[in-house]
């Protein structure tokens, strides 16, 4: 028989052994779901941005986009886009992107072109809201000052998302306080 201190000692290599292994999977996996996000960045955000850029050109051109607006409104969605860029790449960089490492690669490619893309509707809903009056902010008169006032923010609203939805939900509050009003006004 088998003494079962001998085999308690035994065990406990075995099972830092193990501990050990399983922490380099997961670091592995990680630095792979990782690779994987930031692929579907480059690989599908990227040219879901020159696409849209493209289409945002035609419709400045056809004038379907009034052009005192077009300028700003373009430096917001490209500067939003680049912000997410720039945040998942701190993020990694930092070892805190948390991405899920379960998820199947092609999922977590498409993840990372849809950041790219949400980065670029936060930074034109804050164009939006500081051209609707919603953020008041004093805007430069000088038109080229403007371009770089909207890209600063586009850019914000695109690398820290929780950021822009906190402004979202403040700047809805907002609204929904100012619709209440009114509609106690009208009624008394």
């Amino acid at each position: 028989m088998d003494d079962p201190i001998h085999i308690s000692k035994a065990i406990i290599p075995l099972q830092e052994m193990l501990t050990y292994v399983e922490k380099m999977f997961i670091r592995s996996a990680r630095r792979e779901a990782n690779n994987q996000y930031f692929l579907g960045m480059l690989m599908l955000g990227l040219p879901s941005l020159i696409f849209l850029s493209l289409f945002f050109v035609i419709a400045v051109s056809q004038n379907t986009i009034s052009s005192g607006h077009s300028e700003p409104l373009f430096a917001s969605f490209v500067a939003g886009a680049f912000g997410a860029l720039i945040s998942v790449m701190s993020r990694m960089g930092f070892g805190n992107l948390g991405i899920d490492y379960w998820a199947l690669p092609k999922n977590l490619r498409i993840w990372g072109g849809l950041r790219v893309l949400v980065g670029a509707f936060f930074g034109i809903m804050i164009y939006a809201m500081i051209a609707g009056g919603f953020l008041p902010l004093a805007i430069p008169s000088d038109p080229q000052k403007q371009i770089f006032f909207h890209a600063v923010f586009g850019w914000l609203a695109g690398f820290n998302e929780r950021w822009a939805q906190d402004i979202l939900v403040n700047v809805g509050s907002s609204i929904q306080t100012k619709i209440n009003g009114k509609s106690e006004q009208a009624e008394t």
